[in-house]
């Protein structure tokens, strides 16, 4: 038996970071090539995923998005930590960028970088020069980013404040940009799990429409939570109508903790006709989740509307918290 529950998570990028200097970081490319270190797995409470006498380890996430031809993805991190007595030794704050495919390998990575206090860095990933094939047709990418944040030098009780405040002291966004005009065309945040889910999550349906060449992607996301048990959730999409009448149905997928699945609708595979003049079609989104472990478990969901040519999306990726339930024995 399916049981579901949602909350949408509003996406308030910071306007401090835009008063600031501004660096670039070009990744190493890693598609193609054997990995020599797996891919971090991602924290979830408290937002550590290591500790030790030189500092705390936190990880941040984005949520599943796409990259096409001409486009570059663009992750940006500032450091306003503020500790009391550390005026004149400021930590020093060091972070790295991994580019992440579906199954959690790793497409490319930057270098460890060192973010200075009141400033913030930008690590970039031009879809061009990654050697992937990507979709068919459109050589689009599906992915997502995953932060790592080095503070160094703190004591256990700077430590607990950094985790505690760690949105605010080490505000983390995700943006995808055109390389032709630089404008960018989505925007969402980077952060720690136990963020994503610090709110209470409530059961709601959702509408969105699309018209002719466009399709509706889901992606969802299965964290890895550390120390807790890695369990897999089956995930199951559907569109219905205004009335409440299923237009189509996903297979149920078995999505492993670490990894996310995307689940597409196209409009043009729809076979109803939607608005007068221009075919819109707007449909109810739900989205069924279930786990064979003995307590819920929360995901994220990412949602896009996919140009069918060229494999953009120039829309803002909107994120959904989700909430899987154990199934019924018996």
């Amino acid at each position: 038996m399916y049981h579901n529950s949602t909350l949408r998570i509003a996406f308030i990028p910071s306007a401090a970071l835009a008063l600031l200097a501004l660096f670039f970081f070009q990744p190493r490319i890693l598609a193609g090539e054997p990995l020599t270190e797996p891919a971090f797995a991602p924290s979830a409470t408290p937002v550590v995923i290591a500790q030790s006498d030189d500092g705390v380890v936190l990880l941040f996430s984005s949520i599943p998005g796409g990259i096409g031809r001409g486009q570059t993805v663009r992750v940006n991190l500032g450091n306003f930590i503020r500790l009391d007595g550390r005026d004149q030794t400021p930590v020093e704050v060091r972070a790295q960028v991994k580019l992440l495919d579906a199954l959690g390998g790793i497409i490319a990575q930057t270098g460890d970088v060192r973010v200075a206090k009141n400033q913030f860095q930008s690590f970039v990933f031009n879809r061009d020069r990654l050697p992937l094939p990507g979709e068919e047709r459109t050589g689009r990418l599906q992915v997502r980013e995953e932060l790592t944040v080095h503070c160094v030098g703190v004591n256990t009780n700077e430590a607990l404040t950094i985790r505690q405040k760690a949105s605010e002291f080490l505000p983390a966004s995700s943006e995808l940009i055109d390389n032709g005009t630089g404008r960018f065309e989505a925007l969402s945040p980077c952060l720690p799990f136990s963020i994503w889910f610090q709110s209470q999550l409530s059961s709601t349906a959702n509408t969105v429409g699309l018209a002719y060449g466009q399709t509706l992607r889901l992606s969802a996301l299965n964290p890895d939570e550390a120390g807790q048990s890695s369990e897999p959730i089956r995930v199951r999409v559907r569109l219905t109508d205004a009335l409440g009448t299923v237009i189509a149905q996903s297979a149920e997928v078995t999505v492993p903790a670490g990894e996310f699945h995307s689940f597409d609708f196209n409009r043009n595979d729809l076979h109803l006709p939607g608005e007068p003049g221009t075919g819109r079609l707007q449909v109810v989104w739900v989205v069924e989740a279930s786990t064979r472990g003995s307590s819920p478990r929360p995901f994220l969901v990412s949602l896009e509307a996919v140009d069918n040519t060229s494999g953009l999306s120039p829309t803002s990726v909107v994120g959904y918290a989700y909430q899987s339930q154990p199934l019924q024995q018996g």
